[in-house]
């Protein structure tokens, strides 16, 4: 939810569906690739500006997407993919 000092708006977004989970994570890549090539890891210095960069450029609507998703991160220890 967006709110100003007046107002509250939920945001729109489009949902799809796929055959496969493999058809959804390929459309996954590409969205990416696609619309956010600045945010990928291989373009960005550490994985945590790589998340910040997707939320800057607008791949999420929530505002703490980028602290969420660097806690989830580091709470599983994902970084060791790195």
């Amino acid at each position: 939810m967006r709110c100003s000092d007046d107002s509250c708006n939920l945001p729109y977004a489009n949902f799809r569906k796929y055959a496969s989970q493999l058809d959804s994570l390929n459309d996954y890549v590409r969205k990416i690739r696609n619309n956010y090539a600045a945010s990928l890891r291989s373009n960005s210095h550490t994985y945590q500006n790589a998340i910040f960069l997707l939320q800057k450029n607008g791949y999420a609507t929530d505002p703490n997407y980028a602290k969420s998703m660097i806690a989830r991160v580091q709470n599983y220890v994902l970084e060791s993919l790195d």
